[in-house]
């Protein structure tokens, strides 16, 4: 709003972009909420589905989505929004929202997100960027980041024990990644969330993410890393012990597999053990089919 009103820019053009047009829309519609709030800059717009227009110097708001930023443009500003979603496919409409504040005499452009995955290319090369301006690894003067992330050490702090953070150790760790975890964020629905991805390792990408601001791999593996290690060890003899044995079979665009399970006799901490042995192939068939 300040970008639009206080700037004096005549015809200042700022465009709130994102994937979906639907999302730029959030910040649109804040925006609105915003004027509203002053009379007298209520008075002095017009607000319209898809644009907000300060008569005085006739300079807009209007938010975009997939479709991008058109060739010709001249922003005074824009506002990126949840760039982690942004695939390769939308580098074009980010290189010209970059490109179309050059005529600009104080062009500015406010990037919002959280953290991506290995799929969030631009998300990734941006972040980089400003990671290196935040560190001090070069001067530039003509950017500004706030990055909010929980420390290097402490990421196997939060999944890669066996009893979970207790609640005040866990808003003390996680407010270095969401620092409003304690002005407008639910601090026991987030750890309410946390109690339920440290359980069911499926949602733990979603909680790594959204609340502690770190990158992810794009595939949920429901089996971690370290759960893989645990198994990792030789297999016992297994002769004459019981078994159960299941066979997928792939055809087309997959592997086939058969696997064998055998119940072991000794137990861990009271509970029964399993060895798994099996063997992975590609048939041949599926191998010469046409793609």
């Amino acid at each position: 709003c300040r970008l639009m009103v206080l700037d004096g820019e005549a015809r200042a053009q700022i465009k709130v972009a994102a994937v979906e047009r639907d999302q730029a829309r959030i910040v649109f519609a804040e925006a609105i909420k915003l004027l509203e709030t002053s009379p007298y800059l209520a008075e002095r717009c017009e607000f319209w589905k898809s644009s907000i227009v300060f008569k005085d110097l006739q300079s807009t708001i209007v938010p975009i989505g997939g479709e991008g930023e058109r060739d010709g443009s001249n922003l005074h500003a824009f506002v990126a929004d949840e760039i982690h979603a942004w695939k390769k496919e939308h580098h074009p409409s980010w290189s010209k929202l970059q490109t179309a504040m050059r005529k600009r005499r104080q062009p500015l452009g406010i990037i919002i997100t959280t953290a991506g995955d290995d799929q969030s290319h631009l998300w990734r090369s941006v972040h980089g960027m400003f990671r290196q301006v935040v560190t001090g690894v070069f001067q530039d003067d003509a950017r500004f980041a706030f990055l909010c992330e929980i420390d290097e050490a402490d990421k196997a702090t939060f999944f890669e024990r066996k009893v979970p953070l207790e609640f005040d150790e866990y808003c003390t760790l996680a407010r270095k990644a969401n620092p409003n975890l304690f002005v407008s964020v639910n601090r026991e629905e987030v750890y309410r969330d946390y109690l339920t991805a440290h359980q069911m390792p499926a949602n733990r990408n979603d909680h790594l993410r959204y609340h502690l601001n770190v990158r992810v791999r794009s595939v949920v593996k429901p089996i971690t890393p370290e759960m893989w290690a645990k198994g990792s060890g030789p297999l016992p003899d297994l002769t004459g012990l019981d078994c159960f044995s299941g066979l997928d079979l792939g055809w087309v665009d997959d592997l086939a597999s058969l696997y064998h399970c055998f119940k072991l006799k000794q137990t861990k901490d009271g509970k029964p053990m399993f060895a798994l042995r099996g063997t992975n192939w590609l048939p041949r068939e599926g191998c010469r089919r046409e793609r």
